[in-house]
């Protein structure tokens, strides 16, 4: 079972493209949500994103599955700009997390 923050984790992921540690994932997410990861939204969302398949590892540098840029290329294609918030509502779907809004 996945929580919203993995959501904003996995687009994180997605928004860095290539590997990324700690420090440029939590650029990227307060980025998207104005706000940090604590150590334990990341270290609890990379391992069950990776656990998933829909992250992987190497060397404390993290990195969306190919699978999962296969997914958003494939949703995106064609648009030359999204936007975040929806961007995290796909996310989110894909994760099969209900959003509240």
């Amino acid at each position: 079972m996945f929580l919203s923050s993995d959501a904003w984790l996995l687009l994180s992921l997605i928004y860095a493209r290539e590997s990324a540690d700690r420090d440029h994932l939590r650029a990227v997410g307060d980025f998207i949500n104005h706000a940090i990861f604590t150590d334990k939204e990341l270290e609890g969302g990379l391992a069950r994103l990776e656990q998933a398949g829909h992250a992987v590892t190497n060397e404390n540098r993290f990195a969306p599955s190919m699978q999962v840029l296969a997914w958003y290329d494939s949703i995106t294609t064609g648009k030359s700009r999204t936007a975040v918030h929806k961007d995290l509502q796909r996310v989110e779907k894909f994760l099969g997390i209900c959003s509240s809004a």
